[in-house]
């Protein structure tokens, strides 16, 4: 019956005329859709919000005291200049994700946009891994690439991971490394530089509260595990332990092949200036690019007494005062533990 009411409504011969249609809708509807999740996911809030005041970053923890005071500079100020995503988004690590979210981008500017590209650097990434998503999509060579990264790390010579600030940015499709690299610098200058310096006196060096921050971002996957990270951190430095972070193994192994190998028992032997395990207090770098909200994360770490942590999946989080009751949970999650 709907067979016969189908065809009696719509002739056959324009029956390739609907479905034509329909396709098309969907070619076009899918991409903007995607676009929207992916913004959502990818932008930092403070891109989208020009003007919203800048306000400078709170800082409750005190270095020299070996202390972390309680107070409401940290909620205060996400309820001023708002937050931005997630520490680490599902598309940072995910190629398949990241390249849906890339063609979703392109389709929805070819329309919109037709004389632009939108390049993005996914928070938690390195500045190689962001070299290499701008320069494919702007079909960059190597040594477009060499320079964008060169002119970055010229603008803050203090650190060179850590500036590459994590958004999407809106490109003329074939912009040099000069253009993309100055649009970089400026979103860090406005995001951190500019929150920093209107800091009185602050208690913890920029370069610290960066290299902080890039550990947070590769160690977290939320805010709430990220400010507990961040206490766990600091609470390592205040009693001169070893961070013994896996993160920075893998930033220490780190290749093009793969820039973030999955840990094993021997890199904790790596001969690196990186390697937490072997060497105590902060590594010498960041070892990745953080948003502001990150940075705002390592200036104001959770109260808390834990010295050790782990994540069973990426909403369930563990932290432990004592090694032994660390090892107890992993033992009855897993069977195993040491």
């Amino acid at each position: 019956m709907r067979r016969v009411i189908w065809f009696e409504i719509i002739p056959r011969r324009y029956i390739w005329v609907v479905r034509a249609v329909y396709f098309l809708v969907l070619a076009i509807a899918l991409p903007f859709a995607t676009l929207t999740a992916y913004i959502a996911m990818t932008f930092d809030a403070s891109s989208l919000i020009d003007d919203r005041t800048k306000s400078a970053f709170p800082i409750s923890v005190d270095p020299m005291r070996r202390s972390i005071r309680s107070d409401n500079a940290f909620e205060t100020f996400i309820a001023s200049d708002g937050t931005a995503e997630p520490i680490r988004s599902l598309l940072t690590d995910n190629p398949v994700t990241k390249w849906i979210g890339a063609v979703a981008q392109d389709s929805a500017l070819s329309i919109t946009m037709p004389a632009s590209k939108v390049v993005v650097i996914y928070a938690g990434q390195r500045k190689e891994e962001a070299a290499r998503d701008i320069g494919y999509v702007l079909g960059w060579s190597k040594a477009d690439r060499d320079v964008f990264l060169t002119q970055v790390a010229a603008a803050y010579t203090d650190t060179i991971d850590g500036q590459f600030y994590p958004g999407s940015y809106i490109v003329p499709k074939k912009a040099r490394p000069a253009i993309v690299a100055q649009m970089v610098i400026d979103r860090f200058a406005t995001e951190i530089l500019g929150r920093y310096e209107g800091i009185e006196e602050p208690s913890v060096p920029l370069k610290d509260a960066l290299i902080i921050a890039s550990l947070i971002e590769r160690e977290a996957y939320n805010l709430e595990d990220g400010r507990i990270i961040s206490g766990v951190i600091w609470n390592r430095l205040f009693v001169d332990m070893a961070l013994q972070l896996d993160a920075t193994l893998q930033y220490s192994r780190g290749t093009a092949a793969s820039w973030w190998p999955t840990p094993r028992a021997a890199d904790k032997a790596i001969n690196s200036p990186f390697n937490t395990y072997k060497n105590k207090g902060l590594p010498p770098e960041p070892i990745s690019n953080p948003t502001r909200d990150t940075v705002l994360l390592a200036l104001n770490p959770a109260i808390t007494d834990c010295l050790f942590y782990f994540h069973q999946t990426r909403t369930k989080f563990h932290c432990s005062e004592t090694y032994e009751e660390h090892v107890q949970k992993l033992r009855s999650i897993y069977g195993q533990g040491k």
